[in-house]
């Protein structure tokens, strides 16, 4: 896993405690994970080094797979945006750079969201972006639900922090935010 410091160094525009979240709900601290989408989970690769990684990745994606790869899981859609090509695959499984990447994506999508709403509501529909693609989805498979209560702990369920400013929190009350059938 990586540190804290290193977290904030790799992405200083994030809160280092919701990169980590984010790193532990996508990837369990794995570095090499790689996650074919569609695949069932008896079947996803397992490697042990950037190399094997690097291979899984290519062979999935030739197979017109999407791919979840490194820390924060950057799926492979996203390769062009961020001017990942094949020659440099095996950047993205470096920490530090799979980290900006994964904080590219979080704040395109936290971008995409209105600056009317609650700093609150448009982290939870940026969560929801970065793992589906639009703000609702990421609700309805669970995914954002693994931010605010049952699946993880930490600060996070409980604080949620701006991803523009790692140095202010804001509370956050998730039975008032979804209701009582937490």
């Amino acid at each position: 896993m990586i540190d804290m410091p290193s977290v904030s160094a790799c992405a200083p525009e994030i809160a280092a405690d919701t990169l980590q979240k984010i790193i532990m709900v996508e990837s369990g601290g794995n570095p090499f994970a790689v996650n074919v989408n569609k695949l069932s989970a008896g079947s996803q690769p397992k490697p042990k080094n950037v190399a094997d990684a690097v291979a899984a990745t290519q062979y999935w994606i030739a197979k017109g797979y999407s791919v979840d790869v490194g820390l924060m899981q950057v799926n492979s859609r996203n390769f062009k945006m961020l001017g990942i090509t094949d020659t440099d695959l095996g950047s993205v499984f470096e920490p530090c750079n799979n980290v900006k990447y994964g904080a590219t994506i979080l704040l395109s999508a936290w971008n995409m969201t209105s600056s009317k709403e609650h700093q609150n509501d448009r982290l939870m529909k940026s969560l929801s972006i970065y793992n589906t693609g639009n703000d609702v989805n990421g609700f309805k498979n669970g995914y954002v639900s693994k931010y605010v209560g049952r699946n993880i702990s930490g600060s996070l369920a409980k604080t949620v922090v701006t991803p523009y400013n790692a140095d202010s929190s804001v509370g956050f009350n998730a039975d008032s935010f979804y209701g009582d059938d937490l």
